[in-house]
């Protein structure tokens, strides 16, 4: 198939099963593999996955080829942010197909991999088969793919720009929407108004345009182009020493600290410019909610009070110590006594609430019913009971 293949094994570091980033698929290489799988086991410690990624991101793939990545893991890493970051600087050559496996894996992990890269994504639960699964996607990254693409815009305007302005292989049964935002907006379709697909420079496709049927007023389209842009910004792949590709052809072969500083800056600018001019939230701008009031009444704060809801379910903010009240009554009619012991507990503060837990040592077979009532004074607090027949 003239595919080829490297095993990564990652956890507090990372080891390979070949030195070089990729060796050509054959039988001998693949004996080595095979005796690796039927050895490896779980002793690489933690789960540290930024390292060996950027091992590859450092080796592209050669011209022409796409590199798809198998990323296996059952646990979760402190740096989804910086993870997900390089991910996406890489998705113009590598797309990654990661796999979740057991009870717990990091499910933002999985599948932010997977959405970063235009990849695929799986979760298998425990005592279930993980080749099924590989095999499934593994048909799917064998697809044909086009890479090297291209769109050229022929609309009769300058400063027209792409979004995204890399464009990550197209593979089969895939979706790829290329955005093209320019200023003018007075420019007026004709019939030499064309959109170019190109591979490997070479046409592939034409796309007349002569008319627009709709356009949407609230200027959706436009905002969907300016956030690929902003989105691309962010994640710009810039040129470092031993690095075989760069985000923006743009930028100088070696760059000094200077020139990354001022690239860095003008990516700001251009995030903050297209940020306020189209209403997306970037990380340099914020949204600020103002209230009009229409009424032109300008009338003073006056402090309401609220009164706090205490939970039927006696699940109170703060309580203090229970103090127990003990009684006796005889009754010399009947010859009986009753004892009772009785917990009250007082809970919250001015106005709060009161619990009662009547303990009874009943020498008769019908109880006695008890009323009772409670006062609250500033200082002390009056317990007042008041014996009822029984049966009330």
């Amino acid at each position: 198939m003239n595919c080829h293949f490297n095993i990564i094994r990652f956890g507090s570091g990372y080891a390979a099963l070949f030195n070089d980033i990729s060796v050509i698929y054959n039988e001998e290489n693949a004996r080595k593999a095979e005796t690796l799988i039927k050895t490896m086991q779980a002793n690489l410690g933690g789960t540290e996955l930024l390292e060996p990624l950027k091992w590859l991101e450092k080796n592209s793939p050669t011209q022409g080829r796409s590199r798809q990545i198998f990323l296996l893991t059952d646990g979760e890493i402190s740096n989804v942010t910086d993870v997900l970051d390089l991910c996406r600087s890489m998705a113009s050559s590598s797309r990654i197909f990661s796999f979740g496996l057991g009870h717990s894996p990091s499910r933002s992990l999985v599948k932010g991999l997977a959405r970063a890269t235009n990849g695929r994504f799986v979760f298998i639960p425990p005592n279930t088969t993980v080749d099924v699964h590989v095999g499934e996607q593994l048909r799917k990254a064998l697809q044909q793919c086009i890479t090297n693409v291209k769109v050229t815009w022929n609309l009769g305007t300058t400063g027209i720009e792409t979004a995204p302005t890399q464009l990550p292989p197209v593979y089969a049964q895939d979706r790829l929407i290329v955005y093209g935002l320019f200023d003018n907006q007075s420019n007026a379709f004709d019939h030499n108004s064309s959109v170019e697909l190109k591979v490997d420079q070479q046409q592939l496709s034409v796309a007349k345009i002569n008319r627009i049927p709709s356009i949407s007023e609230d200027g959706m389209i436009a905002r969907l182009a300016a956030k690929a842009l902003i989105l691309e910004l962010q994640h710009a792949k810039r040129k470092t020493i031993g690095s075989q590709q760069s985000r923006f052809q743009t930028l100088v072969d070696e760059p000094n600290n200077a020139t990354i500083l001022d690239v860095k800056e003008n990516e700001k600018k251009r995030i903050i410019e297209l940020s306020l001019k189209h209403k997306i939230l970037s990380p340099h701008t914020a949204f600020i909610g103002i209230e009009k009031r229409t009424d032109g009444y300008n009338t003073d704060m006056v402090l309401r009070e609220v009164p706090i809801q205490i939970s039927a379910d006696d699940q109170i903010l703060t309580s203090s110590p229970q103090m127990r009240i003990n009684t006796a009554r005889y009754f010399p009619s009947s010859n009986i006594s009753y004892t009772r012991s009785i917990d009250v507990g007082y809970r919250g503060g001015r106005g709060g609430s009161f619990i009662c837990n009547r303990k009874m040592n009943d020498l008769s077979s019908s109880p006695l019913g008890l009323s009772f009532m409670m006062q609250q004074q500033p200082q002390q607090m009056s317990v007042m009971f008041q014996q009822s027949p029984a049966g009330e």
